[in-house]
């Protein structure tokens, strides 16, 4: 935690620092800058909302980034400071909403029991989501009509799909193209569009936010913030469970391993 308040209370001076020296991972800073007319967008429409600046940074939410080309330290870094460059724009104190996450052992233990809780219930969701192979990431952050599927981004309004940025792999970046709504991506991968927003809608019922196809495991996300994540990992046959200390991907690092059943496994990271 402490790296991360220490980021908070430079990243906007940073990002807008002439020099490269003073930027965390130099060959980063253009694509980074990139990213600034879709948080400023979002964030004009939000300023000062502190409960839409927190389910929008939820894990792959509209404010969420993710980086595919660097190293887990620069992932990390980039992570954390892109949230404190939202939450500087938001208006909104992220530390607070840090600290509301971020809240220790007795936090873990009320998600562990949540997870237990409804897992009858996750099972289905599992099922279905494994049945769409055409798309591999669903997010939803609890607003009506609004969500994400793979990058396309469901929200105010409009449908748009971000191009990961060539050198970090930023997800969102600085590109978007316009579609005509949802079901033009859906179609183009061959998924059902009724089954696929009641797939939603389950989601958002259970506080899944959201449903990841990895190359061992269905990840389940329920909450987090930047590289703070819990969740659930619906393990493949013959995938080796986790441990703790192991890199996960985008800057994350298993702090929790928690087995719920064979093959079934909670999880946090930092």
């Amino acid at each position: 935690m402490v790296a991360l308040v220490s980021i908070l209370s430079v990243a906007l001076p940073i990002l807008l620092a002439a020099s490269d020296g003073q930027f965390p991972v130099p060959r980063a800073q253009k694509e980074f800058a990139q990213l600034g007319p879709h948080v400023r967008g979002y964030c004009g429409a939000n300023e000062g909302d502190r409960e839409v600046f927190r389910v929008s940074v939820l894990p792959f939410g509209p404010m969420d980034l993710t980086v595919s080309k660097a190293t887990l330290v620069e992932s990390k870094s980039l992570r954390n400071l892109y949230y404190g460059f939202v939450s500087a724009l938001c208006k909104v104190d992220g530390m607070a909403v840090h600290k509301a996450y971020y809240c220790g052992p007795m936090c873990t233990a009320g998600r562990i029991e949540y997870f237990v809780r409804q897992l009858r219930q996750i099972k289905d969701v599992v099922k279905e989501f494994k049945a769409m192979e055409g798309i591999g990431l669903i997010s939803q952050w609890g607003f009506p009509h609004e969500f994400r599927v793979d990058n396309v981004f469901i929200m105010m309004g409009q449908t748009r799909e971000t191009v990961p940025s060539p050198l970090m792999g930023f997800v969102p970046s600085g590109v978007w193209e316009k579609l005509s709504g949802p079901e033009e991506y859906l179609k183009r991968k061959h998924v059902p569009v009724d089954a696929f927003y009641k797939l939603v809608a389950k989601a958002g019922d259970l506080n899944l936010a959201a449903l990841v196809r990895e190359k061992d495991a269905i990840r389940i996300v329920h909450a987090g913030l930047s590289v703070y994540e819990s969740g659930v990992l619906f393990l493949n046959s013959g995938a080796t469970v986790p441990k703790v200390g192991e890199a996960a991907d985008a800057g994350r690092t298993y702090s929790v391993v928690e087995p719920l059943e064979k093959g079934i496994v909670f999880y946090e990271t930092n």
